[in-house]
Protein backbone atom coordinates (compact mmCIF):
# COMPACT_ATOMS: atom_id res chain seq x y z
CA UNK A 1 0.00 0.00 0.00
CA UNK A 2 1.10 3.49 -1.22
CA UNK A 3 0.26 6.54 0.79
CA UNK A 4 0.28 9.80 -1.03
CA UNK A 5 2.09 12.69 0.01
CA UNK A 6 0.72 16.51 -0.60
CA UNK A 7 4.27 17.53 -1.59
CA UNK A 8 6.93 16.18 -3.77
CA UNK A 9 10.51 15.70 -2.13
CA UNK A 10 12.02 18.67 0.05
CA UNK A 11 8.31 20.08 0.30
CA UNK A 12 6.83 19.60 3.73
CA UNK A 13 3.20 17.92 3.85
CA UNK A 14 1.39 20.90 4.64
CA UNK A 15 1.99 24.60 4.50
CA UNK A 16 -0.98 26.05 7.03
CA UNK A 17 -0.20 28.28 9.70
CA UNK A 18 -1.46 28.76 12.88
CA UNK A 19 -2.50 31.91 15.06
CA UNK A 20 -4.64 34.85 14.75
CA UNK A 21 -3.60 37.72 12.80
CA UNK A 22 -3.13 41.25 13.93
CA UNK A 23 -6.47 42.70 12.11
CA UNK A 24 -8.71 39.23 13.93
CA UNK A 25 -6.71 40.25 17.01
CA UNK A 26 -7.43 43.93 17.12
CA UNK A 27 -11.24 43.16 15.81
CA UNK A 28 -11.96 40.48 18.98
CA UNK A 29 -10.82 43.36 21.40
CA UNK A 30 -12.80 45.84 19.97
CA UNK A 31 -16.33 43.87 20.30
CA UNK A 32 -14.88 42.78 23.80
CA UNK A 33 -14.91 46.67 24.67
CA UNK A 34 -18.33 47.44 23.43
CA UNK A 35 -19.98 44.60 25.29
CA UNK A 36 -18.45 45.29 28.40
CA UNK A 37 -18.93 48.82 28.19
CA UNK A 38 -22.23 47.98 27.60
CA UNK A 39 -22.70 45.16 30.21
CA UNK A 40 -20.59 46.75 33.33
CA UNK A 41 -23.01 49.61 33.76
CA UNK A 42 -26.33 47.09 33.42
CA UNK A 43 -24.21 44.73 35.93
CA UNK A 44 -23.72 47.31 38.75
CA UNK A 45 -27.59 48.00 38.38
CA UNK A 46 -28.46 44.53 38.72
CA UNK A 47 -26.20 44.22 41.81
CA UNK A 48 -27.57 47.38 43.62
CA UNK A 49 -31.11 45.91 43.21
CA UNK A 50 -30.20 42.89 44.75
CA UNK A 51 -28.68 44.84 47.20
CA UNK A 52 -31.52 46.89 47.95
CA UNK A 53 -33.93 43.76 47.87
CA UNK A 54 -31.78 42.18 50.12
CA UNK A 55 -31.81 44.40 53.04
CA UNK A 56 -35.38 45.71 53.23
CA UNK A 57 -36.43 41.78 52.89
CA UNK A 58 -34.25 41.73 55.60
CA UNK A 59 -35.30 43.91 57.75
CA UNK A 60 -38.60 43.04 56.75
CA UNK A 61 -38.22 39.75 58.42
CA UNK A 62 -36.47 41.06 61.38
CA UNK A 63 -39.61 42.99 62.62
CA UNK A 64 -42.34 40.55 61.72
CA UNK A 65 -39.91 38.11 63.73
CA UNK A 66 -39.57 40.77 66.47
CA UNK A 67 -43.77 40.38 66.71
CA UNK A 68 -43.97 36.84 66.21
CA UNK A 69 -41.70 36.67 69.05
CA UNK A 70 -43.42 39.07 71.33
CA UNK A 71 -46.73 37.51 70.95
CA UNK A 72 -45.24 34.12 71.51
CA UNK A 73 -43.68 34.90 74.37
CA UNK A 74 -45.84 36.98 75.97
CA UNK A 75 -43.10 39.88 76.66
CA UNK A 76 -41.93 43.04 74.72
CA UNK A 77 -39.41 42.31 71.85
CA UNK A 78 -37.01 45.38 70.09
CA UNK A 79 -35.16 45.31 66.60
CA UNK A 80 -32.26 47.19 67.81
CA UNK A 81 -29.49 49.31 64.93
CA UNK A 82 -26.67 47.02 65.44
CA UNK A 83 -23.35 48.87 66.51
CA UNK A 84 -20.50 49.24 63.78
CA UNK A 85 -17.35 46.18 64.36
CA UNK A 86 -17.71 42.76 65.12
CA UNK A 87 -19.32 43.10 68.77
CA UNK A 88 -22.91 41.96 68.77
CA UNK A 89 -24.04 45.38 70.72
CA UNK A 90 -26.56 47.97 70.45
CA UNK A 91 -27.22 50.82 72.57
CA UNK A 92 -23.76 53.18 71.90
CA UNK A 93 -23.07 55.80 70.46
CA UNK A 94 -22.44 54.68 66.92
CA UNK A 95 -25.64 52.91 66.35
CA UNK A 96 -26.67 53.05 62.40
CA UNK A 97 -29.17 51.20 60.81
CA UNK A 98 -26.79 50.49 57.74
CA UNK A 99 -24.77 48.41 60.89
CA UNK A 100 -27.28 45.23 60.43
CA UNK A 101 -29.47 44.93 63.28
CA UNK A 102 -30.52 42.94 66.35
CA UNK A 103 -33.66 41.43 67.33
CA UNK A 104 -34.06 40.64 70.85
CA UNK A 105 -36.20 41.32 74.25
CA UNK A 106 -32.91 43.86 75.43
CA UNK A 107 -29.28 44.91 74.77
CA UNK A 108 -27.92 42.92 77.40
CA UNK A 109 -29.76 39.48 76.64
CA UNK A 110 -29.10 36.94 74.13
CA UNK A 111 -30.55 38.11 70.59
CA UNK A 112 -32.94 35.84 68.96
CA UNK A 113 -31.78 37.02 65.32
CA UNK A 114 -28.75 38.95 63.96
CA UNK A 115 -28.88 40.92 60.61
CA UNK A 116 -25.62 41.94 59.34
CA UNK A 117 -24.78 45.24 57.32
CA UNK A 118 -26.75 46.19 54.48
CA UNK A 119 -24.08 46.63 51.07
CA UNK A 120 -22.22 49.48 50.00
CA UNK A 121 -24.18 50.56 47.68
CA UNK A 122 -27.37 50.91 50.02
CA UNK A 123 -28.68 52.95 52.89
CA UNK A 124 -30.87 52.18 55.60
CA UNK A 125 -32.91 55.56 56.48
CA UNK A 126 -35.49 55.27 59.67
CA UNK A 127 -37.90 58.30 58.72
CA UNK A 128 -37.05 59.63 62.43
CA UNK A 129 -34.26 59.36 64.89
CA UNK A 130 -35.19 56.13 66.58
CA UNK A 131 -33.16 53.67 68.37
CA UNK A 132 -35.30 50.60 68.35
CA UNK A 133 -38.66 49.23 67.23
CA UNK A 134 -40.76 47.91 70.52
CA UNK A 135 -43.29 44.97 69.90
CA UNK A 136 -45.46 45.16 72.58
CA UNK A 137 -46.38 41.36 73.91
CA UNK A 138 -49.68 42.12 71.87
CA UNK A 139 -48.10 42.76 68.61
CA UNK A 140 -48.53 45.98 68.49
CA UNK A 141 -46.26 48.77 68.24
CA UNK A 142 -46.33 52.08 69.98
CA UNK A 143 -45.83 54.04 66.99
CA UNK A 144 -45.67 54.00 63.23
CA UNK A 145 -42.05 52.96 62.02
CA UNK A 146 -40.70 54.26 58.57
CA UNK A 147 -37.35 53.06 56.90
CA UNK A 148 -36.77 54.07 53.33
CA UNK A 149 -33.71 51.40 51.70
CA UNK A 150 -32.17 53.39 49.22
CA UNK A 151 -29.42 52.48 46.82
CA UNK A 152 -26.91 54.40 45.64
CA UNK A 153 -28.46 55.14 41.85
CA UNK A 154 -31.24 57.12 40.42
CA UNK A 155 -32.08 54.33 37.77
CA UNK A 156 -33.56 52.69 41.04
CA UNK A 157 -36.39 52.87 43.61
CA UNK A 158 -36.12 53.12 46.81
CA UNK A 159 -38.19 50.56 48.80
CA UNK A 160 -40.08 51.35 51.77
CA UNK A 161 -40.70 48.86 55.33
CA UNK A 162 -43.10 50.59 57.76
CA UNK A 163 -44.85 49.51 60.49
CA UNK A 164 -48.31 50.44 61.67
CA UNK A 165 -49.36 51.18 65.58
CA UNK A 166 -51.29 47.73 64.68
CA UNK A 167 -47.82 45.76 64.28
CA UNK A 168 -48.50 45.08 60.47
CA UNK A 169 -45.40 45.52 58.68
CA UNK A 170 -45.26 46.38 54.60
CA UNK A 171 -42.83 46.54 52.04
CA UNK A 172 -43.41 48.89 49.10
CA UNK A 173 -41.41 49.95 46.14
CA UNK A 174 -42.25 53.75 45.94
CA UNK A 175 -41.29 57.06 44.57
CA UNK A 176 -42.00 58.97 47.97
CA UNK A 177 -41.25 56.61 50.35
CA UNK A 178 -42.37 57.27 54.26
CA UNK A 179 -43.87 60.50 52.58
CA UNK A 180 -46.49 59.80 55.34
Amino acid sequence: MTVARSGGPGHPASCASSGFTLVELLTAIAVLAILLAIGIPSFRLYLLSSQRSAASTQLYGALAQARSEAIARNTEISVFPRSSGADLACGSSDQDWNNGWLVGASCDQDFIAVFDAVGAGVSVIPATDITRVVYRASGRTSGNVCFMIEPDSEKLQPREVSTQLSGRVSLRETDTPCAG
